[in-house]
């Protein structure tokens, strides 16, 4: 089976696939006719955390850590999430939104195992960059496949009891539920040293740093 690389990724012809990929997605699954997948402003503002095999992507998604850049694209405000959920204590720790998901598997790799190893990956590589809990805009249908993910590897994942959630102007038409998934140190088999660092998830849902770059 082909071995499959997850890392954060600058190659501009890696990211173009990434961009061309959640645009045909977006466009013919979601129906979103309108939605343009290019790179956008959040996208330079944000890491870009993809699959590939060689050089070959098989997806990414858009990391938004709220920082120095200002809010999350689904707050309305600075302190959105921070004063919609006090019980998660925000201020005390970073925390970031998963957006632009999008995969499509290739040769031998059943679409299951990519989505699966993918997410893993994506969680533990949240927490190394130190969020602590991950938020997620999306339909129930694809919340219920997250939970069951993440409830079977020991990730706690819950719906966020807020309406006040900046909806973008593309998806106006689709249902916005707010998701949260409380971040957590896994065991790491090797140390990750740059964000170049490229990492394979093992059986036990670890992460396992193949190469860093240098």
């Amino acid at each position: 089976m082909s071995d499959i690389i997850f890392e954060l990724s600058q190659d501009p012809k890696l990211l173009e696939q990434y961009y061309q990929l959640r645009h045909d997605n977006f466009n013919k699954t979601l129906g979103l006719t309108e939605f343009d997948g290019k790179a956008d402003v959040n996208d330079l503002t944000s890491d870009i955390f993809i699959a590939r095999v060689g050089s070959r992507c098989l997806g990414g998604v858009r990391i938004c850590g709220r920082g120095f850049q200002g809010p999350l694209p689904l707050e309305y405000r600075a302190q959105g999430l921070i004063e919609e959920l006090p019980q998660l204590n925000l201020s005390k720790g970073g925390y970031c939104q998963w957006m632009r998901l999008s995969l499509a598997p290739f040769g031998d790799i059943p679409y299951g195992q990519l989505y699966r190893e993918f997410t893993l990956a994506l969680a533990v590589l949240s927490a190394e960059l130190g969020y602590q809990y991950a938020f997620c805009v999306s339909s129930k249908t694809h919340q219920r496949l997250y939970k069951q993910l993440f409830s079977s590897n020991n990730y706690l994942h819950f719906q966020c009891e807020t309406d006040k959630i900046r909806c973008e102007q593309d998806f106006d038409g689709l249902e916005h539920l707010l998701y949260a998934t409380k971040l957590q140190q896994r065991r790491v088999l090797a140390p990750r040293k740059t964000k170049q660092a490229q990492y394979k998830i093992n059986s036990l849902g670890y992460s396992e740093c193949l190469e860093v770059a240098s």
